[in-house]
């Protein structure tokens, strides 16, 4: 049986933690080596949802640029229904962290266009523009195991 990614940090995780750091005499090696077993308890929480939380966001991202591409400029108005009608990325990090970046410097540009203005469209426009942002910042928060 090949063991999965998740289960081998787990393992590196308990072996730094229980076996190694403990039989270090060095404190500051000791402590080095602890950091290390949280490093990888953390990357293994982000791999573990990452893919999922960035298509999450992707999906996000190109529902809002549908919805408010007719609130912008011609110009800023085809970037928007190109990047809402593009295809999903492959699910491997690499694409989907391209692609998340290139909506999310998208996103930023709607934002600020939006922001600048008083009418009631781009005012809820924001609103749901921030309400993703908080939503997203959820989905890729780590959580501590000591806190």
């Amino acid at each position: 049986m090949k063991p999965s990614t998740s289960e081998l940090l787990m393992v590196l995780v308990q072996d730094l933690s229980l076996r190694i750091a403990p039989a270090l005499e060095d404190t500051y090696l000791q402590s080095n080596a602890q950091l290390w077993a949280v490093l990888c308890l953390l990357t293994n929480q982000e791999q573990a949802r990452a893919a999922d939380a960035r298509l999450k966001d992707i999906h996000s991202m190109r529902a809002m640029f549908g919805t408010f591409c007719e609130l912008v400029e011609p110009k800023l108005r085809a970037r928007l229904r190109v990047a809402h009608e593009a295809e999903d990325p492959g699910l491997d990090n690499a694409s989907l962290d391209a692609t998340h970046a290139e909506l999310t410097e998208l996103l930023i540009v709607l934002q600020e266009t939006l922001e600048v203005r008083e009418d009631t469209d781009a005012r809820d426009a924001c609103t749901m523009i921030w309400r993703h942002l908080n939503t997203s910042a959820q989905r890729h928060a780590l959580i501590l195991p000591f806190s």
